[in-house]
Formats: C-alpha cells, sequence, structure tokens
C-alpha cells in the first residue's frame, strides 16, 4: 500500500503513477478514436492495402501500376479502388518495387474481403512480433508489462493509427526488429538475408544495413557489399528483361521530389520535409505566404545536413575504440544507430517509428544526465510522460536530433553519456 508519507519523501512514485494513469488515458482515447471513425463512422480501414491490392489486380491485366498526379494516375487503379470502396478515395500512387507488385498480382486472385481477413490475423502477429522483439533488442525491465502500450500509444498513439492504413510496412518493420535481434545475436548472414528481402520491396530499408556496420566495423563490411552488390544485380535484371515497367518504376520514385507529391503526400515528416516546410512556416511568422516543396536549394541544404550527421556519427563510432561488442554495448549502438538512420533517411513515415520508439525510450533510460544540476530520474520521467501527452507528429524527430547532438556532442568533451563498457589495454 502506498502511504502519503512515501510520496512526499519519494516523488518518483508519484511520477510513475501519473505517467501509468496518462498511458491508460491516452490508450483509451486511441482506442476510443479507432471506434468513432472506422467501426461508428465512415473511415475506410486498411486503404493502404486496398491501393495495393488494386495495384496487383490491373498489373496482372497488363495494365503498369506506376503513373501519380492528375494525368500520370492508371485510371483502371481509381476505377478499381473506387468499385470496392463505393465512393472516390481521391489520388492513388504506387510507389513499391517491381518485385512487390509481382506478388500482389498473385494475391489479387483472391476476394479483397477475404485479404481484409487475413490481413487482419497478419496485422495482429505482426504486433506480436514488434513488442516481442522490440522489448528483446532495447529491454526495459521497469515497463516490461506494459511495453507493448509504450510503443503503440505514446506520440499520441501514432503506431496504433499506422495499423489501420494497412501499409505493408507494419508487417516489414517486424520482419526488421527480428533482423536486428539476429544482428543483435551475431548472426550477420540472417540479418544480411533479411535486409536484402526488405530492400528488395522498399529500397530505403537498406539504410538499415548501416547497422551492422555500426556495431561490427570491418567484421561486416563483406556482408554488406555482397547484399548491395545482390540488390544491384537483381535491378539490373529488371532493367534488362523488364526494362519498360523498370523505368516506369524509376520515374515513379522521382515522382516523390515533386510539388505535386508535396502537397498531396506531405505529412512534415523528417529533416528533408522539415526543410522543404521552411519556407511557408517562416512565413507565416511575419503574415506572409512563400511556396513550400522541394527544390534544388532545399535539397542541397539537406544533403548538407545529412553528410554533417554521417560524419558526427562515423567520427563517435571511429572514437570508441577498444569497445567491447558485448550485448549491453551492441543494444547501445543498435539505439544510436537506429536515431542515426531516422535522420538521415530521406522518406521518414510514421512506419518508421517502430524502430525509433522502443530505441528512444531504451536511450533515456540509459543516458547519463550527471553533469545536469537535476534529479536524474525525475527529469527522464518527465522526459518519458512528454511523450505520452505531447501529440505532435514532429516531436519523435525532434527528440531523436536532441539526443544525436547531446551525446555526439559530450563525446567531443569526453564524457559518455551512453555508458559503454571497453576492453582494458
Amino acid at each position: 500500500m502506498i502511504k502519503i508519507k512515501n510520496l512526499k519523501k519519494d516523488p518518483i512514485i508519484l511520477l510513475k503513477i501519473f505517467f501509468f494513469i496518462l498511458l491508460i488515458i491516452v490508450t483509451a482515447n486511441t482506442i476510443n478514436y479507432f471506434f468513432e471513425k472506422f467501426v461508428f463512422g465512415d473511415r475506410y480501414l486498411f486503404d493502404d492495402l486496398l491501393m495495393n491490392y488494386c495495384s496487383g489486380k490491373i498489373y496482372s491485366e497488363g495494365v503498369s501500376p506506376y503513373g501519380f498526379g492528375l494525368s500520370g494516375t492508371p485510371q483502371s487503379l481509381i476505377d478499381c479502388m473506387k468499385n470496392i470502396l463505393g465512393k472516390d478515395w481521391g489520388m492513388p500512387g504506387y510507389f513499391y518495387s517491381q518485385t512487390y507488385i509481382k506478388f500482389l498480382s498473385f494475391i489479387s486472385k483472391i476476394e479483397f474481403n477475404v485479404i481484409k481477413q487475413i490481413w487482419l490475423l497478419v496485422s495482429i502477429v505482426s504486433v506480436i512480433t514488434v513488442s516481442f522483439f522490440s522489448y528483446k533488442i532495447f529491454p526495459i525491465q521497469k515497463f516490461k508489462i506494459i511495453y507493448p502500450l509504450l510503443i503503440f500509444f505514446s506520440f499520441g498513439g501514432i503506431l496504433f493509427k499506422a495499423l489501420t492504413t494497412g501499409n505493408i510496412s507494419n508487417v516489414v518493420y517486424a520482419i526488421l526488429l527480428f533482423a536486428i535481434f539476429c544482428l543483435h545475436k551475431n548472426y550477420k548472414v540472417i540479418f544480411s538475408l533479411i535486409i536484402i528481402f526488405i530492400s528488395l520491396i522498399k529500397p530505403q530499408f537498406f539504410l538499415f544495413a548501416l547497422l551492422g556496420l555500426f556495431i561490427y566495423e570491418k567484421k561486416y563490411i563483406k556482408h554488406f557489399i555482397i547484399s548491395f552488390l545482390i540488390i544491384i544485380f537483381v535491378n539490373f535484371y529488371y532493367l534488362i528483361f523488364e526494362n519498360k515497367l523498370f523505368l516506369e518504376y524509376l520515374s515513379q520514385l522521382q515522382k516523390v521530389n515533386t510539388r505535386e507529391f508535396y502537397f498531396s503526400f506531405n505529412h512534415t515528416l523528417g529533416l528533408r520535409n522539415i526543410i522543404e516546410s521552411l519556407p511557408t512556416n517562416i512565413a507565416v511568422i511575419f503574415n506572409g505566404y512563400l511556396l513550400s516543396g522541394p527544390s534544388l536549394f532545399t535539397n542541397i541544404i539537406w544533403l548538407i545536413f545529412v553528410i554533417f550527421i554521417f560524419i558526427g556519427g562515423l567520427i563517435y563510432r571511429i572514437s570508441l575504440t577498444n569497445l567491447k561488442i558485448n550485448n549491453k554495448n551492441k543494444t547501445k549502438l543498435i539505439a544510436l544507430g537506429s536515431i542515426i538512420i531516422l535522420l538521415i533517411n530521406p522518406y521518414v513515415t510514421i512506419y518508421d517509428f517502430y524502430l525509433f520508439i522502443p530505441a528512444f525510450f531504451y536511450l533515456v533510460t540509459i543516458i547519463n544526465f550527471n553533469h545536469f544540476q537535476i534529479n536524474q530520474d525525475i527529469f527522464k520521467y518527465v522526459l518519458i510522460i512528454s511523450c505520452i501527452v505531447i501529440q505532435d507528429i514532429n516531436l519523435p524527430f525532434f527528440l531523436s536530433t536532441l539526443s544525436f547532438f547531446y551525446i555526439i556532442f559530450n563525446s567531443f568533451k569526453n564524457i559518455d553519456s551512453l555508458g559503454f563498457n571497453f576492453e582494458k589495454r
């Protein structure tokens, strides 16, 4: 039984109670939103799944799914979605690889209602997989019981809402977390094979191969090069034997860097989108307006920041000489590496938080704030509580940026913020 005297002596107890209550409230509110919009409202569950299903269907009928915009989106894709939805969906666009479209063409032979039921089961398995391997990679003992709630309902329930889209990334990240678990256990080949597989669905997933280099350095170079060459070979095969479709795929990827795509799908997530949104956001302060979106100038600014972050991370890793590659150190490197990948990823989506959220919460629990004149436990709980309460989609990126620069800056002052263990010389 908790006594009032104990609360006065140890405010951490009060913060723990407050944290738990807030998490329950946010969880209940998010679930209530789901029922209000999807069960009793007119929001369509798994709309991304429908778009991919229809892309596979029209491809199986000999129509390319690629194309985007007022004059680019295939009419057959629009019609397919409209026939199933019973209304217009908007401006759909298929931005995945040829490898994935071949799989979609196979499952499109099944009725969509059956696919939805299968996907619901797959989503449940993904939630279990994400929760299980997240804890295995980033164990936070004091949050063990509520770990799934912490992942899916923090930051305004961003990942719970991600599940409602039916996007393939919900499954891919479950697979990726298993791959990272294998990397943690030193199964480099299994990790590499999975990275190759998911990179053939979305090419930016190859960024996670950098985790192998970040942990094992020279010992992973061979695996990294072989994985890269296999992906190049597969794409070269498509270039030679399925040239037309492959060029359409490349053209589709280029459309991501257009103003039309920016104004259709922009969620101001990630460094690149934040930079692209700066003109409008700054102009608003002075009651003006400037057109935002991709441009040569914003691309250069983004590239400069990425190079700066990448070099900072590289210098930091090189500085960790005589580092013991034990389980604790590997977990710390994976957590920091995940933050760095989020920062340099050119196309950040809400699904990227499947890895960021457990990695960030783990970093919060281990980061050393000793040189601050504050109670570390209180500060950490307040920080975690802010992640539960504040429902700003840009907060995760802001916190990841702060974490990265805090760790890197301290390393230049010879302050080990993460408490690494080193080999004795």
